[in-house]
């Protein structure tokens, strides 16, 4: 599998990562909670050293998606990053996803959210896309369908 690079850049107090087919915007929480990631790897096995996003499942107000650490597939698509920014570690991170969430995740936001008094902590994932998958959006347009999807 083809490994693709992104650049990363910082704008606003927003982390952006830049790649082939693939916009990721993190705000600082989620970037210091991916370095946590990165200065951990050694708690994870070699084959699980990767940040995987996936579509978790769809309802009518669109997709539902997922966020975590796994191993990559042989089909799953390989996206790479140098996370030299200020202070940051001189390490690499890799995103990967499955074609059909890639097809459908191209340009996303992160946060990291930790609210102690309702017990919720974790990362928010917003597909910026999102609007596009609401109801049965595949009977609707064809071009919102993946080709190996179409029969």
């Amino acid at each position: 599998m083809k490994i693709k690079k992104m650049n990363l850049t910082e704008e606003n107090g927003h982390y952006l990562f830049k790649g082939e087919d693939l916009s990721l915007k993190l705000t600082h929480a989620a970037f210091e909670q991916l370095l946590l990631f990165v200065q951990n790897l050694d708690l994870y096995p070699k084959e699980e050293r990767f940040f995987r996003f996936s579509i978790d499942g769809k309802e009518c107000s669109g997709f539902l998606y997922a966020f975590g650490v796994d191993k990559k597939n042989d089909k799953d698509f390989i996206w790479q990053c140098n996370l030299s920014i200020e202070n940051a570690l001189d390490e690499k991170i890799s995103f990967i996803m499955d074609p059909f969430s890639a097809f459908y995740l191209k340009e996303m936001e992160m946060d990291y959210l930790f609210d102690d008094e309702e017990d919720l902590e974790g990362f928010l994932v917003v597909n910026k896309q999102q609007d596009l998958f609401k109801n049965k959006f595949f009977t609707q347009e064809e071009a919102l369908v993946p080709d190996f999807y179409k029969l």
